[in-house]
């Protein structure tokens, strides 16, 4: 019944598919708007920026800033009204899987905060945040490689992809990450549990 389209790089606009017509003028979203996906219970519609248009060459991307310059992150709209129901992090595993990791039943949604990786051990936060309440993560795990791909398993479980720099020798033609470890992450009341699933999970 609703359509999303990117009107501009930095711009979304909504659309009423049965009547032919917009539900809202075009809404600007700060950064480059990369990618717009519904939730699977239709709620909402989440958006994921990153960059700025005129930082972007696609020839030369610049590298991640070290600073958040707050042009990047992801957006949670009501698809019927356009309204800016939430905005969470910066650095979304939501950017790289084309994907997101919703839990319809409790609305919770899961961003990721990446180290930079010109350090040695690459690390991660996943952050658990509820849509009803927008300022501060109701759980946060700590992982022991960037989180590339996250979903739910359960109400009380995460599956994480992640991705770790290991030595050239190991996987020379491996690109970016010499291994992509697999985790399961245990949502506990009093304390989160990371544990090693596989070492490194070749495939999706």
């Amino acid at each position: 019944k609703v359509i999303c389209t990117r009107a501009k790089l930095d711009h979304l606009q909504f659309f009423d598919a049965q009547k032919a017509r917009p539900i809202t003028a075009a809404i600007r979203q700060a950064g480059r708007v990369l990618q717009m996906q519904f939730t699977s219970d239709s709620k909402y519609l989440c958006s994921n920026a990153d960059d700025k248009p005129d930082d972007f060459d696609s020839k030369n991307p610049r590298p991640v800033p070290k600073t958040n310059t707050g042009d990047d992150g992801l957006r949670v709209w009501n698809p019927k009204t356009g309204e800016l129901v939430a905005a969470f992090g910066n650095d979304i595993s939501f950017r790289y899987s084309g994907s997101f990791a919703y839990d319809p039943i409790h609305e919770r949604i899961v961003t990721v905060e990446n180290s930079e990786f010109d350090v040695d051990e690459l690390s991660s936060r996943v952050l658990v945040h509820s849509i009803k309440d927008k300022r501060e993560a109701i759980s946060i795990i700590e992982v022991p490689a960037h989180s590339r791909h996250v979903r739910w398993i359960d109400n009380d479980h995460l599956l994480v992809r992640g991705g770790r720099k290991e030595s050239p020798e190991i996987r020379r033609f491996a690109g970016v990450y010499h291994t992509k470890p697999l985790f399961v992450v245990s949502l506990g009341d009093v304390k989160n549990t990371v544990r090693l699933l596989a070492g490194n999970c070749v495939w999706y």
